[in-house]
């Protein structure tokens, strides 16, 4: 005994379940089956037995089946192409407004904002930089010396401190007086 094959042109045209292409190909050949099975009848005023279905499809629709694949991995093609080319639209009208936005909004820096706060913040990066090295570095000088010389050591970077902060600031310690 023979096993029938139901659906011999699902199996041959839709491979899994994802084959968007064989199923779109399976429903044109449907919709050419439905169309000759209306015409049919209109004809004859009955439907067809399954021997003429069967023959209308082994003549008529399998030889068309590859065309039927062409033509639906075609609209695909088509609609996918089409769904790009509306979203590119989109995005360039984006892209322009955004691009517009900026260009009128846009207010450039002043000649003293430019170079003022340019180089104001790489000088303070710098001298911040060197500061936390000397920092560093002193307490690490401050900790492996003996204690004795770590009094000295505090009165004399005391003085030295100061003396650079008068020199800096343009002040005469000399003429400061005590009392």
């Amino acid at each position: 005994m023979s096993k029938k094959k139901y659906n011999q042109v699902y199996e041959t045209l839709v491979e899994n379940e994802d084959d968007l292409v064989g199923q779109i190909a399976y429903c044109m050949y449907k919709l050419n089956k439905q169309k000759y099975i209306k015409s049919f009848e209109a004809e004859h005023s009955r439907p067809p037995e399954d021997k003429e279905l069967q023959s209308y499809v082994k003549c008529s629709e399998i030889p068309k089946l590859s065309i039927y694949e062409a033509q639906a991995a075609e609209l695909i093609s088509n609609t996918l192409s089409q769904a790009v080319s509306e979203r590119e639209v989109e995005l360039n009208q984006q892209f322009e407004k955004k691009l517009k936005k900026f260009v009128y909004d846009y207010e450039p820096a002043g000649f003293f904002e430019r170079n003022f706060f340019t180089h104001t913040k790489g000088a303070f990066s710098g001298l911040l930089g060197n500061l936390l090295t000397t920092v560093v570095f002193v307490g690490f000088l401050y900790s492996i010396a003996p204690s004795d010389a770590r009094d000295e050591f505090i009165v004399a970077a005391s003085k030295n401190l100061i003396a650079a902060l008068a020199t800096f600031l343009n002040v005469d310690i000399g003429s400061i007086t005590t009392g």
